[in-house]
């Protein structure tokens, strides 16, 4: 994993962030490479083309949008409008075959009106996100916001991001039960809970629980079914689960689980 606040904006020594994900991605074993997050003025073709030719790049990126309002993202200073952001994630849908797209949205910054948050509303309709996160503004102290008035109500924010998520869901749901009957690699990173259920992400990054009974020891094999039961379900790391016949493998770091329909 590469991480920073806006990691895409890497500039080292002539080296931009396409080249080092090209020279990571070189890294002897190494069997994914994911980063996070990425700021849509540094997304470049370059960047798109390193998504699309690096079969171990994970053909996943989290890019915030915060807003879908142009007069907003003006107020965040975020330095770029709503056409040139679709524009963005049009350029790296058309370079790479399946990406997974995630974002990021504010509801209740100063200011924020109800045309302006209905821009948002119709720019998550527009883009179709795998993942959304949504978070209610709040003042920060040192941030340019925290000089503006915080003057849309705390009830108001709380409407509109149940709103917001309840119209992600509508998408999550739908892309869920694209999925039944598909197949993919889970790299199983992590056991959770008592009963230590396997967790681990798909290619997509999309977090998953691979199977429904306790992960035994590392390195064992084994293949999972993916069935209709949850693809209901609206969070994204729920959209394949099922019987699973024997073990899996997972390495002392993580290791692959092919998920197969049958």
């Amino acid at each position: 994993m590469l991480l920073g606040q806006t990691v895409n904006a890497y500039q080292h020594e002539g080296v931009d962030f396409a080249e080092l994900l090209a020279r990571v991605h070189e890294v002897p074993e190494l069997k994914r490479l994911r980063f996070t997050t990425s700021h849509p003025e540094h997304v470049t073709p370059r960047l798109a083309d390193a998504l699309r030719d690096l079969p171990r790049v994970c053909p996943y990126v989290h890019l915030p949008v915060q807003s879908g309002s142009d007069r907003i993202l003006g107020s965040m200073r975020r330095g770029y409008t709503r056409g040139q952001y679709l524009e963005t994630i049009a350029l790296l849908r058309d370079r790479v075959r399946d990406l997974a797209l995630s974002s990021d949205v504010i509801v209740g910054y100063p200011g924020e009106t109800e045309e302006d948050f209905q821009s948002t509303v119709d720019l998550v309709d527009e883009a179709v996100f795998e993942g959304l996160f949504v978070f209610a503004y709040s003042p920060r102290p040192g941030t340019t916001a925290h000089r503006l008035e915080d003057d849309v109500p705390e009830g108001e924010k709380r409407r509109r991001v149940a709103l917001l998520n309840s119209r992600q869901q509508r998408w999550q749901r739908r892309l869920n039960r694209e999925r039944i009957g598909s197949r993919d690699e889970v790299l199983v990173d992590t056991v959770t809970g008592s009963a230590g259920w396997p967790a681990g992400r798909a290619t997509s990054a999309s977090s998953t629980s691979p199977a429904p009974r306790p992960a035994g020891p590392y390195g064992r094999r084994g293949d999972r079914r993916c069935r209709r039961q949850l693809a209901d379900r609206t969070a994204p790391n729920r959209f394949i689960d099922g019987a699973f016949p024997g073990s899996y493998i997972v390495g002392s770091a993580g290791g692959a689980v092919a998920c197969r329909s049958r």
